[in-house]
C-alpha cells in the first residue's frame, strides 16, 4: 500500500479538486440513522468528510498520508464532532490479530509487505472489503424451567 503517493500535493489536492454534490449527500445521509457514526478511511484532504461532519455526524476520519493528513486537519477544525486519526483502517486491522507478530519481532517487516502484497492484489480503487461476522450467545440466568 503507498500511503506516499499524495505527499508534496496536498495543497494543491484541497484547492483543485471539487467537492461532493449536494444531492448525493442527501441521498447518502437518508441511508444512515441520524446517530451515525462514521468512518472515513483515507479521508485524504477531508472533501467527503467536510459534506458529513456538517450534518453533526460523530465522524472518524482515517488518513496515513502525513502531507494529506495536515489538509485534513486544516478543513475540520471547526468540527468538534471529527476526529482525525493518523493511520491507515487495513495495516491496522491486519496487525490487531493474535498470530501477527509485533513490529519488535524478527519477521514483522516480511508480514508486513506480505500483507501491502495482499492490499495491492485485491483491492478496488483503494478500496478493501472483509466481512466480519459478529455471533452472539446468550442465556437467561435465574429463570425457571
Amino acid at each position: 500500500m503507498n500511503t506516499e503517493i499524495f505527499t508534496g500535493k496536498a495543497e494543491v489536492y484541497a484547492k483543485a479538486r471539487p467537492g461532493y454534490p449536494e444531492a448525493a449527500m442527501e441521498y447518502i445521509r437518508e441511508l444512515m440513522p441520524p446517530d451515525a457514526v462514521i468512518a472515513d478511511i483515507g479521508a485524504g484532504t477531508g472533501k467527503f468528510t467536510l459534506s458529513l461532519a456538517r450534518y453533526r455526524y460523530h465522524i472518524f476520519a482515517v488518513e496515513p498520508n502525513t502531507d494529506m493528513r495536515g489538509e485534513l486537519i486544516k478543513t475540520l477544525t471547526p468540527f468538534p464532532n471529527v476526529k482525525v486519526v493518523d493511520g491507515s483502517g487495513w495495516l491496522q486491522y491486519m496487525a490487531s490479530h493474535s498470530h501477527d507478530p509485533l513490529p519488535s519481532d524478527p519477521g514483522y517487516d516480511k508480514h508486513i509487505a506480505e500483507v501491502n502484497a495482499i492490499f495491492d492484489s485485491e483491492n478496488v480503487d483503494g478500496l478493501i472489503c472483509r466481512e466480519v461476522v459478529t455471533k452472539v450467545y446468550s442465556e437467561k440466568v435465574g429463570a425457571s424451567l
